[in-house]
């Protein structure tokens, strides 16, 4: 099955952990401390995973396997160096310690790997719901998460090719019959003793040159990745050194002391004299004692606090009308201080701010259905729309906007009447998430 891989996203070039990690004092209830080596490592391990997946689906040889067990070795190494008392981090490394195992002992169907790996990506994102990150390091993981999810859909709705069978074992060679008159030339069976040469036959017509067929439909354009932060500016070089002062003349010699006339009046003032040369700086004093240490300041307000994460993997029929249909989203919910209604398909926003909101959708079947994300129940949120020109089965946006505390948010389908199945099993049918950035 042909793949276009998503585009690599790329790293910040800094070393200094302040460009991934939250601003101020990040010691929050919920907060799991990572440095910003271990954020390096981490996503080294996801792009090597973009690169190694297709490999291993279409073809699970020892090469392969090996390549897929030493990344989850490594994802394990590092999930052991964080807190080591949190759930999320103990779920995920048990996850990663299955795939691992099933690797190595048994030879893994396909679709037994597809959902083992659905797991995975599934426990990374509520992982990094829960990591001391600003923004756009929060931002750039879940979009390297989001590029497996979509690698993995394209194995979900078509089945991965299964080994050619043996050949089977040659018939017996049947008896000649008599020489018939010419007819229709029989299927070509087992090669016969050679007989004598025949009669050459006049050559039979040349058949027409069949169509060419259709070329394909090119496959949608990865997502653009996040811009870098600007690097810190150097710091301002120190003043040059002062030139040194001129040297003092001499003084002339004191003459005889004349008769003293009479007291005249007081002339004017003299011109001041040249400076003197300065003497020479004095020995630096001993340091003093240094004093107390302060009173550590008030943790400062977290804005991704107002973050949440909703999506569908049990494979959701929605009956879609031209207005649009809203999509249900009950699995793996993360919601930290939104709620939902019962439906499962209306998130109301819990403070006021600019948000960062993104979405996914990936159905069994292709068709010409729009996506879009639906404000306070009727409005459509600006540039979250997809009106795809040709059938497409999966679908993909993302949008900052500013929103204001109990507004809701809704994803919608629309544009047609139809029966839509998203994929199940495991798989990612369709995912939303809602991130406070100011």
């Amino acid at each position: 099955m042909a793949y276009k891989r998503a585009t690599k996203v790329r790293y910040f070039s800094s070393n200094h952990d302040n460009n991934y990690l939250k601003k101020g004092n990040c010691k929050e209830k919920d907060c799991i401390d990572i440095t910003g080596s271990q954020i390096r490592r981490l996503l080294t391990i996801l792009d090597s995973l973009k690169d190694i997946i297709p490999l291993m689906l279409r073809n699970p040889n020892t090469g392969n396997i090996n390549t897929l067990s030493n990344l989850m070795n490594r994802l394990i190494t590092l999930l052991n160096e964080l807190k080591p008392n949190s759930s999320a981090v103990t779920y995920l490394i048990t996850t990663a310690q299955s795939l691992l195992s099933s690797l190595t002992t048994t030879l893994l169907p396909p679709m037994r790997l597809v959902s083992l790996l659905q797991k995975l990506i599934n426990r990374l994102i509520l992982l990094i719901t829960l990591l001391c990150l600003n923004s756009e390091t929060y931002i750039l993981l879940l979009k390297n998460l989001n590029q497996l999810e979509a690698i993995l859909a394209q194995y979900t709705s078509i089945g991965i090719t299964g080994a050619t069978g043996p050949t089977g074992a040659t018939g017996i060679r049947g008896t000649p019959g008599p020489p018939g008159g010419p007819g229709v030339t029989g299927i070509t069976g087992v090669t016969g003793p050679t007989g004598a040469t025949g009669v050459t036959g006049d050559p039979g017509i040349t058949g027409a040159t069949g169509s060419t067929g259709a070329t394909g439909i090119t496959g949608a354009a990865g997502v653009t990745g996040v811009t870098g932060i600007t690097g810190t500016t150097g710091v301002t070089g120190d003043p040059g050194i002062a030139g040194a002062t001129g040297i003092t003349g001499v003084t002339g010699v004191t003459g005889d002391p004349g008769i003293a006339g009479a007291t005249g009046s007081t002339g004017a003032t003299g011109i001041t004299g040249a400076t003197g040369v300065t003497g020479a700086t004095g020995i630096t004093g001993a340091t003093g004692v240094t004093g107390a240490t302060g009173i550590t300041g008030a943790t400062g307000t977290s804005l991704t606090t107002n973050s949440m994460f909703a999506g569908n993997t049990v494979g959701s029929t929605i009956l879609v009308v031209l207005g649009g249909t809203s999509v249900p989203l009950p699995s793996n919910q993360n919601l930290d201080s939104f709620t939902v209604n019962g439906t499962n398909t209306t998130f109301t926003v819990p403070a006021t701010g600019r948000y960062y909101i993104t979405y996914q959708i990936n159905t069994t079947a292709a068709l010409l259905a729009g996506s879009r994300l639906i404000l306070n129940g009727t409005t459509p949120i600006p540039g979250s729309t997809i009106s795809p020109a040709v059938a497409a089965s999966s679908y993909n946006n993302d949008v900052i906007v500013s929103l204001t505390v109990g507004d809701t948010i809704t994803l919608q389908l629309f544009g047609l009447l139809a029966t839509v199945v998203l994929t199940g099993g495991g798989s990612t049918g369709a995912a939303l998430t809602i991130i406070r950035l100011s």
